[in-house]
């Protein structure tokens, strides 16, 4: 019979308990804090109970969650804020990583809950310090990213039209292939050190710290591409330098795609806190209470 993993219920082999480090590190916090029972009934719970209304006293706190493993870890999250932080209630999206936790501030403070949350192994923050970082970038920074991808892009168009000459019967018999073969190699070079050392630079910060993280794998697969592609030169074999250049290439375009759009999130929150900088109305169970702009945030 096929094993399951004790906390999320996902399929593992028979001599494991956890399906990974992730579960197992999990469990083991929630097995000293006493609600490991909890955690996995979380994970296995398909339908989320309604939302209840907050307590009138309560202070929300609106957090961004980093490093899901399993789709039930959103459950998981909410059930260690209520259980271990205190709080009177959570929610957290999975596909989006963000949640809404109300706490009495009496007993706990938005700290608390992160730190607690970081100490589970998640990568958690507050939406406002998200919105902080993404306007912190600046524009140097986005034209540096820019010109990366703009060199890399030029670089691998050439990797990938000499991999189709190769690959084709385009080459005349007797071409001097060898030299083609190293010009490609040649022409990758600088694409996976410049082009991808932001991207190697954060595969070799996770690997110091144990997480598995997307650029860890993005590297992986850069680098290993060129690995067998190298041996390939080598052996007179095939080639898969146009792979490596593929994977930096839409990397990079994903990254300024998404810096822009972090950009564009941050100004709007700055435009939406000048439009109330004189002080604005949060309503809560039909009562009128006043806030400032940064508590918008």
């Amino acid at each position: 019979m096929e094993s399951r993993c004790r906390l999320c219920g996902a399929p593992c082999s028979d001599a494991q308990v956890h399906c990974s480090r992730a579960c197992a590190r999990v469990a083991g916090e929630a097995a000293q804090d006493g609600v490991e029972g909890r955690l996995r009934r979380a994970f296995q719970r398909r339908k989320r109970p309604p939302v209840a209304p907050p307590d009138p006293d309560a202070e929300p706190m609106f957090f961004e969650v980093e490093g899901f493993w399993t789709g039930g870890c959103a459950a998981a999250v909410e059930e260690i804020l209520k259980s271990v932080g205190g709080a009177t209630d959570a929610h957290v999206i999975g596909e989006t990583g963000r949640g809404r936790a109300y706490y009495d501030p009496e007993k706990t403070s938005e700290e608390d809950l992160l730190a607690i949350l970081r100490r589970y192994g998640f990568r958690a923050g507050t939406v406002r310090d998200a919105w902080a970082r993404a306007g912190g970038f600046s524009r140097s920074w986005e034209i540096s990213l820019a010109v990366r991808l703009g060199v890399s892009a030029t670089l691998s168009l050439a990797v990938a039209v000499l991999s189709f000459m190769l690959r084709s019967e385009m080459l005349r018999p007797g071409a001097d292939t060898p030299t083609l073969r190293a010009l490609m190699f040649f022409f990758t070079l600088p694409v996976l050190l410049y082009g991808g050392l932001p991207i190697l630079a954060n595969a070799l910060w996770s690997v110091a710290r144990r997480r598995v993280t997307a650029d860890l794998l993005t590297g992986a697969a850069a680098l290993g591409t060129f690995a067998l592609s190298v041996e390939g030169l080598l052996e007179n074999t095939a080639l898969f330098f146009d792979a490596s250049c593929a994977v930096v290439v839409g990397t990079l375009f994903a990254r300024l795609c998404e810096y822009r759009a972090r950009r564009r999130l941050a100004r709007a929150g700055e435009r939406l806190a000048g439009l109330v900088s004189g002080g604005a109305v949060r309503l809560r169970r039909g009562e009128e209470i006043p806030c400032s702009a940064p508590e918008l945030r």
